[in-house]
């Protein structure tokens, strides 16, 4: 199969990265996962116990923000990590991330990355949650203190050093991704890349039950973050009110609070547009600098015969063409549609590889085979947000019998 060397993107080491947003969601998960302080300001402000229902709505926060960075290390150029068409084509056909190989670097740091965060979710209480906080520390929160340390701050705005820039991306994002609550739940809140979560399942009787149980304590958690990031300025601020809020909807109404009196003051502030700014850089990869996270090498996922099919035409569907009964429908047919599949990519400059498979299958004891090939048809909308591409499988094309007499389309066929 032409697609089984499958290329790696490198452009992305050679020129600078947008990290704003992956380093303003890493700062945000830094200052949240503080569980002691989160315990003392419930009772500080608002003379509340950490109680398991606070606990699981200050989880669904943090679960939230984790969702928010597997998203942008694996959809935007991230940070400037490896990724391959094997990630990139799952990605965009929804298929969890422990059903694809460990392909390229981007798909080993996302497995980690996952792996971490799912003994965050899995503790039960506080204690346990502690425990599961120290592995977390050190191997997600240390990377981005190092990727932090060798980012590029671009001074184009009042603003004149990195933290401080970091802090105001931080409180966009938690005002566009936590805030967001319209849906009832965080807009931030994402499927999964390890699960088959439709979206119409994250509306099921189930999670929407989950969500209002949950609710309490991300209105707190999050309450919490913006007291971090505000600072002095959080008791004169409008988030400063927000535990009174008793729905996801009334949560919400914060939403245009928070852009009038927060976002808006700071942007003319600094003389800074959030949605369209680059503040924050990076050069190189951040291979360099994620220590556990690439060094430990996830399990290979252990798939059916089918799942491993799926995964070598890289989950396109297939249109099959039984030549077993003619001759028309198969090499005769599938020939010139490759001769001119090749020449016109070569037209149009084409950097793309064309991708072909062969498919053996064993005819009788003598060692015999029918061969079938197919030929991957390439169908990108032109905004590149759909993609229609698929299979042409020629089955049962040529003979392996030397004296069947496709010597010559076998030598052509090849030679392609």
């Amino acid at each position: 199969m032409n697609g089984s060397n499958i290329e790696t993107d490198t452009n992305q080491r050679n020129s600078s990265i947008d990290i704003d947003d992956v380093l303003a969601i890493l700062n945000c998960i830094e200052l949240i996962s503080k569980p002691r302080d989160f315990i003392e300001w419930l009772k500080k402000y608002h003379n509340l116990k950490g109680t398991l229902h606070i606990f699981e709505g200050y989880k669904f926060a943090i679960d939230t923000l984790c969702r928010m960075a597997s998203d942008q290390i694996a959809d935007q150029d991230g940070l400037g990590l490896e990724e391959d068409a094997i990630l990139r084509r799952a990605l965009f056909a929804g298929i969890p991330l422990d059903q694809v190989p460990n392909s390229c670097d981007k798909t080993v740091v996302l497995k980690n990355l996952h792996a971490v965060v799912q003994k965050l979710l899995r503790s039960t209480n506080w204690i346990t949650y502690k425990f599961a906080l120290s592995e977390f520390e050190t191997k997600v929160l240390s990377t981005f203190t190092r990727i932090k340390t060798a980012a590029i701050f671009n001074p184009t705005t009042k603003v004149t050093n990195i933290d401080d820039m970091l802090s105001y991306l931080s409180i966009f994002q938690t005002y566009i991704f936590l805030s967001d609550t319209h849906s009832g739940f965080p807009h931030g809140y994402t499927q999964s890349l390890f699960e088959r979560d439709l979206i119409r399942d994250r509306y099921s009787d189930i999670n929407t039950r989950h969500y209002s149980y949950v609710f309490e304590g991300y209105k707190y958690a999050v309450q919490f973050l913006w007291y971090q990031l505000l600072g002095n300025e959080f008791q004169h601020s409008c988030v400063a009110k927000l535990h009174e809020t008793k729905t996801w909807m009334q949560f919400d109404s914060y939403f245009e609070k928070i852009r009038a009196n927060i976002i808006t003051p700071i942007e003319k502030q600094i003389g800074y547009t959030f949605a369209f700014g680059k503040a924050i850089s990076f050069q190189g990869n951040a291979k360099e600098y994620a220590g556990e996270l690439i060094k430990t090498i996830p399990p290979e996922p252990k798939l059916s015969a089918k799942e491993i099919l799926d995964q070598k035409l890289l989950w396109y569907n297939i249109q099959l063409i039984d030549a077993t009964e003619h001759t028309f429908n198969g090499v005769a047919s599938f020939l010139p549609l490759l001769i001119g599949e090749i020449h016109l990519r070569e037209k149009d400059n084409c950097k793309e590889p064309l991708r072909i498979i062969r498919l053996d299958h064993p005819h009788d004891d003598q060692g015999r085979y029918f061969i079938s090939y197919g030929i991957l048809i390439d169908v990108i909308s032109s905004h590149g947000m759909a993609d229609y591409s698929g299979w042409l499988l020629f089955y049962n094309c040529l003979s392996s019998d030397v004296n069947s007499g496709h010597q010559s389309i076998h030598a052509a066929t090849n030679s392609l």
